[in-house]
């Protein structure tokens, strides 16, 4: 290690003697992994010490360094940062260090890590591992049996690397088969990682050999968990192992194909048989999955019918311990299978105990995928509080928001919901006073009953959109009147909210008032129409809000430009309705106030003018601290400039494109800064940023400070 670390000396610590300190006695898991030894982050540049450099250089290293020309023949397959040579000299302290620390407390570990290059030594001490539950084999060898895919090897480097690899290999069973020998059942488990000591090589535990050690092994011991490094173990001893007190699996595969998953989707009968089984993550295996816990569920509410003679043993058995209580569901498509009937018969079977469900796909168009009609056919769900499904094609049932009343957060993702526009249906509104988090985006928003809202005071966050904010292109309607008819625009007349709910009857979606009541909403993002059509109002009812994000990006072309107007920042105040005056004069307004919004986000195309920027960015926004307005139009560098220097906020950063009117005007002459110089400390915090895509500029706060280039502010 003094050579890895370039040190000349090892710093000692006295003890007092009357409290010594065995650390070494108390180890009973050393797992010791390659990525602990890393001697060229000490090395300053890569470049070894003067002392490594002799060390690799040495009789003693060269005596130890096995296979070298293997590497230094494949010079020219790998990316490498320094010579082969260091690389094993890595492998080597790694091997070396394991040994060290390993060999003086053989006989109490449990659990140890191998190095395969220094397995021999293991193995001549098989008589002390009599403790030995749990053995991982880690592969600081090459073991690749791919040579062909690369140039630069010969047949000769070839057959010297299988024979090295048939040597580990079968000196790694040889392990296992005198260790069950000589203590049967005490060792459980064996595991083999990769080592990542040789760069680019994708070291794999071959599965023959990994069958061959698994079968060697005992059957697991009533498992708590199911997952890709045990399910080979358990499927090779189906019969011999219980699974009863099964409470988590966890087989899913992402986008590679493993044996392991061969070996889970060929024997998903064992998931009956997991009967504490409580969370579930797993990529689809097809229809039917769960069709034994729709038969137990039906046959449970159906039991007075049931006779012995009717049902196997196994079924009856079944009955008796009542049914699986599954809490969470994650179902994945993409790598495999398409989704079927997963979610309907998950939902059916387990709705009693059922709190959390998703499914996501991956968009893979190799892939077939339904349409997934969510909530369909589905019965109440009372313990579900988490829903998130992430999908091509997603709909929802007009009941589905009703059979989730406890519902804490929902993310429903529809990918394809701009082409469905045409058949909306608009959910039933629902009670939802526990719903904290809000995420809708296709088609799924535009159905969402905005009556709910009003139930729903303990909401936090929400994301309504028909695309996610970061999508380039955003749905509206071609039909001026349907993009209007969901929503109470805002002269507030009773002549326009008459027009406006008859029109959002006509074409099946209800009312968007904006006058919830939602104190612990801290972050809302609306985009397309969504944003377009936000009433600022809503933020009366808001006063935890901390983050406004509105993208109305479809409407950069100049079709549909948001102008705000006076009435946008100011909501009618309540009248006498028998005042005969107050029906002809127009009701009074106040402003409108958001008192905790420190982020606001306006992306696409809004206007507004000088005469109403002061009411935005200061009274609307009293404590705003950072403005990306990069959608905002229509005022003037002057006007900007006058608001931010005597605005009362502690806002720090602004970004905008350029004022369409105004950059005619040099921003220097607007009152602009390129920089400054202030007279203090103290007043670095009167400093403004403004970002345009043409520069940064800066404006003072008063009083006035000496400027650098450009007179004084």
């Amino acid at each position: 290690m003094s050579h890895a670390l370039r040190a000349k000396t090892i710093a000692t610590r006295s003890i007092r003697a009357h409290s010594p300190l065995h650390y070494f006695s108390h180890i009973r898991y050393l797992n010791l992994q390659p990525a602990a030894i890393l001697p060229e982050l000490f090395w300053y540049l890569g470049n070894p010490s003067p002392e490594a450099e002799m060390c690799m250089r040495g009789p003693e290293f060269t005596h130890i360094y096995r296979a070298c020309d293997l590497l230094q023949h494949c010079n020219r397959r790998f990316d490498f940062t320094y010579q082969p040579i260091q690389m094993y000299h890595r492998a080597v302290l790694y091997g070396e260090v394991s040994w060290a620390l390993t060999s003086s407390i053989l006989e109490q570990l449990q659990s140890v890590s191998i190095p395969v290059s220094h397995l021999d030594r293991f193995s001549n001490n098989m008589t002390s591992f009599g403790s030995l539950e749990h053995v991982e084999f880690i592969l600081d060898e090459v073991i690749d049996n791919h040579w062909e895919r690369y140039s630069g090897v010969t047949q000769e480097i070839e057959i010297q690397s299988e024979a090295r690899q048939a040597e580990i290999l079968a000196a790694m069973v040889q392990f296992i088969r005198e260790h069950t020998q000589r203590f049967p059942g005490r060792l459980r488990t064996v595991l083999c990682s990769n080592g990542g000591l040789w760069c680019d090589l994708d070291q794999k535990w071959p599965e023959e050999n990994r069958s061959e050690i698994l079968r060697l092994l005992p059957p697991l011991r009533r498992p708590v968990t199911l997952d890709r490094d045990n399910v080979q173990h358990i499927t090779l001893h189906l019969d011999e192992t219980d699974l009863r007190c099964v409470q988590n699996i966890k087989c899913h595969r992402s986008f590679s194909f493993g044996a392991w998953f061969a070996a889970f989707k060929d024997n998903r009968h064992l998931l009956q048989r997991c009967r504490a089984l409580k969370n579930l993550e797993m990529d689809a295996l097809g229809p039917g999955t769960f069709k034994w816990a729709v038969q137990e569920k039906k046959s449970l509410k159906s039991r007075q019918d049931i006779s012995y003679q009717d049902k196997s043993r196994l079924a009856y058995q079944c009955l008796e311990r009542d049914l699986v209580p599954l809490e969470r569901a994650h179902v994945k498509e993409g790598a495999g299978e398409p989704l079927t009937d997963e979610l309907d018969d998950i939902t059916f079977a387990f709705s009693q105990t059922l709190k959390s469900l998703k499914f996501s796909s991956f968009y893979l168009p190799s892939i077939p995928s339904r349409s997934i009609h969510l909530g369909q056919g589905w019965v109440e769900l009372p313990s579900m509080e988490h829903i998130s499904v992430f999908a091509r094609q997603l709909s929802v049932d007009r009941h589905f928001f009703k059979l989730c009343p406890n519902l804490k957060s929902a993310r429903l993702y529809d990918g394809d919901g701009q082409n469905c526009r045409q058949e909306i249906t608009t959910c039933l509104p629902a009670d939802l006073p526990q719903l904290e988090s809000l995420c809708l985006i296709g088609g799924c928003a535009l159905q969402f009953h905005p009556t709910t809202f009003h139930s729903s005071t303990k909401l936090q966050v929400m994301s309504m959109g028909s695309r996610r904010s970061g999508d380039a292109n955003y749905f509206f309607p071609a039909d001026g009147a349907a993009l209007y008819g969901s929503f109470d625009l805002q002269n507030n007349s009773p002549e326009t909210i008459t027009f406006t709910q008859m029109r959002a009857a006509e074409i099946v979606r209800t009312l968007w008032t904006w006058d919830w009541h939602l104190p612990n909403l801290n972050h809302l993002a609306l985009t397309d129409e969504f944003a377009y059509q936000f009433q600022f109002r809503m933020l009366c009812g808001c006063s935890s809000l901390g983050s406004l994000d509105l993208n109305n990006n479809m409407t950069v072309d100049g079709r549909h430009d948001r102008i705000l107007s006076y009435a946008d920042l100011f909501v009618r105040c309540s009248i006498d309705s028998n005042s005969d005056d107050q029906l002809i004069k127009a009701p009074p307004r106040k402003a409108i106030v958001a008192p905790a919004l420190r982020n606001l986000r306006l992306m696409g195309s809004w206007k507004i003018d000088d005469s109403l920027l002061s009411q935005f960015l200061t009274t609307m926004t009293p404590n705003l601290d950072c403005l990306d307005a990069f959608g905002l139009r229509g005022f003037t560098l002057k006007g900007l400039k006058d608001v931010v220097k005597t605005q009362p906020n502690k806002i720090k950063r602004i970004y905008f494109r350029r004022p369409e009117r105004s950059f005619e005007e040099s921003a220097v002459k607007a009152g602009l800064l390129k920089s400054y110089r202030l007279n203090s400390r103290k007043d670095k915090g009167r400093v403004v940023k403004i970002h345009f895509e043409e520069g940064m500029y800066f404006v003072l706060k008063n009083p006035p400070v000496v400027v650098v280039g450009g007179g004084s502010e």
